[in-house]
């Protein structure tokens, strides 16, 4: 019986490799007798299936040939370890705005708890159900491998909401702004854990990553309801946190080759999901490259923090977004590249003044420039920040009201 069944898998696996192929080349293919394969191998008949998405051009399109605008918000808490964060609800309220996709906050932290043992609970336990839910209400999930203050052994800062590396990957290094700087300075040197010599038995930190990603989407690899896979959250440089440390054009030296690295890497397993990579620190905007890559998007994240203040002036706030990338012309992502555009994360504080506004004038401008977009973040709070809901569930309309006017 067992034997039986692994032969059905290959031989399912096969021919939906064969029907992808002859997507990607004939993109009005329909798909829909394609069934899904489950990360335990098992055929499951019966569920709703979403649409492939893929590149082309500047546009992001579905297996039909459709432009599809990805418009939603991240939903922030399983990268920190909120598990009781997300509900059905959630899904069928950012549904009911319009919205078609969610970008999910992931940590490697959680995902490689010891050298080299995944676990594999953490996916089945959250990110497993939040697909569940977004399918249920034809909503697209970005996976992002979310870096948020480095990794959770660096609390000096007095926060305990940080993600990314797992701890005894950096337990060596002071926890301090200067052990965070020389911990990513090693990464991007090629360091093995914590400053070591690579050797077989020693992967680097950077091989590491590649090898977590490639745990995940080994899973998820015949997924549709996953848009794609955003690789690094706001890749960090050194000088950001100590003195006379990488700056984030010399980081930008080694991020792109890593880029290539990486995507070679996961093409091999997965030849069909979107790639989506960022700039230095996710915004950097001296250090952008285009990659010889297909199927890949160009994000980058636009933030008002207070006190920051908006002066209203929509002319000026658009020359900032659309012309932020003034080395020349050519580095342009928005006016020049011939790939899709996402802004993966955006928002404003509340108590920033005009901020109501501000979310009015950006989204206007996101629209003109028919970019995707994510709202930073879908989360339930009464602070002047920029949760979309208030602690009880309702909606913070001063802000929905201009991210629902786009279904």
């Amino acid at each position: 019986m067992q034997g039986a069944l692994e032969l059905r898998r290959k031989i399912f696996e096969f021919v939906t490799l064969l029907l992808f192929i002859d997507f990607l080349i004939t993109p009005t293919l329909s798909l829909q007798s394609i069934q899904k394969i489950s990360a335990s191998g098992m055929i499951e008949y019966g569920c709703q299936r979403m649409k492939w998405l893929r590149t082309n051009g500047k546009w992001i399109v579905d297996e039909d040939g459709n432009i599809v605008i990805l418009r939603g918000a991240n939903f922030m808490g399983y990268e920190f370890g909120y598990w009781s964060s997300h509900t059905e609800e959630d899904y069928a309220k950012m549904a009911s705005w319009g919205f078609n996709v969610v970008r999910l906050p992931i940590s490697w932290h959680f995902i490689e708890p010891e050298p080299g043992l995944y676990n594999e609970t953490y996916l089945r336990n959250y990110v497993d159900k939040d697909i569940a839910w977004a399918k249920k209400y034809s909503i697209y999930i970005i996976l992002d491998m979310h870096f948020w203050g480095w990794s959770p052994r660096f609390t000096y800062h007095g926060h305990t909401w940080t993600s990314g590396l797992p701890k005894w990957m950096v337990s060596a290094y002071e926890n301090s702004a200067e052990g965070v700087g020389r911990s990513i300075t090693d990464f991007w040197l090629g360091k093995g854990p914590n400053g070591t010599e690579v050797s077989a038995e020693n992967p680097s930190m950077q091989d590491r990553l590649i090898a977590v990603w490639l745990y995940v989407l080994q899973r998820y690899v015949n997924e549709s309801a996953i848009a794609g896979y955003d690789l690094f959250n706001e890749p960090p440089y050194p000088s950001f946190f100590v003195k006379g440390g990488l700056t984030a054009g010399q980081t930008a030296a080694y991020l792109y080759p890593f880029y290539n690295r990486l995507m070679n890497e996961i093409r091999k397993v997965d030849p069909y999901h979107i790639l989506i990579y960022q700039p230095v620190g996710g915004w950097h905007t001296q250090s952008t490259q285009v990659l010889n890559e297909t199927n890949i998007v160009f994000s980058y994240h636009y933030h008002l923090h207070y006190p920051g203040n908006y002066s209203g002036n929509i002319s000026k706030l658009e020359a900032d977004i659309v012309n932020r990338y003034r080395d020349s012309p050519a580095d342009n992502p928005i006016k020049n590249w011939n790939i899709p555009v996402l802004v993966g994360e955006f928002g404003v504080e509340l108590r920033c003044s005009n901020s109501t506004l501000w979310v009015k004038d950006v989204v206007t401008i996101w629209s003109k420039y028919n970019l995707n977009w994510a709202w930073w973040t879908y989360w339930k709070s009464d602070k002047p920040d920029m949760s979309l809901c208030y602690a009880n569930g309702t909606e913070k309309s001063e802000i929905v009201q201009y991210l629902k006017q786009f279904p």
